[in-house]
């Protein structure tokens, strides 16, 4: 992305990624003005897994 012109990058309102922080930094960095939106298939995938608390048998 970094590579587009500035026209291409300021005209992005939106950026669909997984919620990974390595990703978040970089859109913001390109992209600051762009809003982030958390794609479905990774905020279902994320829903559905079990969490460290349940895993090691703590309620």
């Amino acid at each position: 992305m970094a590579d587009r012109d500035q026209a291409w990058r300021d005209a992005v309102r939106y950026v669909a990624i997984d919620m990974c922080t390595i990703f978040k930094s970089a859109i913001r960095r390109v992209l600051p003005e762009a809003a982030l939106v958390v794609d479905h298939f990774h905020l279902v995938q994320l829903a559905n897994r079990p969490s460290p608390r349940s895993a090691a048998g703590s309620p």
